[in-house]
């Protein structure tokens, strides 16, 4: 694609513990970092001034999330934020690409729908 977002960069508090930090975030990362830390933990401040260039591809966005937040044996939490998948980030300048996958990525899923039997071979008639 090639083609970047320019994303604004906005102040969160997060409380761990009797510790607070402050990051600066894109807008669409806040709700992530409220599956991470609980929504009391994760305060919204103001725009920091400071801007971040992403790739305008809304799969490559939610990828590189869970790279960023992945947590072993923890609940995936880009998608306890945007249980759609991709197709979330549309409404923050995103885009779908052609090929892109529009819903999360499922995993051991199973289907309880019996097989179907293959179909009978007719026997030609006897002469």
């Amino acid at each position: 694609m090639g083609d970047t977002v320019t994303c604004k960069l906005v102040n969160v508090s997060i409380e761990r513990g009797r510790d607070t930090i402050t990051v600066e975030v894109p807008k669409h990362e806040i709700d992530v970092l409220r599956a991470v830390h609980g929504p009391s933990n994760v305060v919204e401040g103001d725009l920091s001034g400071e801007t971040l260039e992403l790739s305008d591809s809304a799969d490559a966005e939610y990828q590189r999330m869970q790279n960023k937040y992945r947590r072993a044996n923890a609940a995936d939490p880009v998608r306890v934020a945007y249980p759609v998948g991709p197709r979330s980030l549309e409404e923050f300048g995103f885009a779908l690409g052609r090929g892109a996958r529009e819903d999360a990525p499922q995993s051991g899923v199973r289907t309880h729908a019996k097989a179907q039997e293959p179909a009978a071979k007719e026997k030609p008639a006897a002469k």
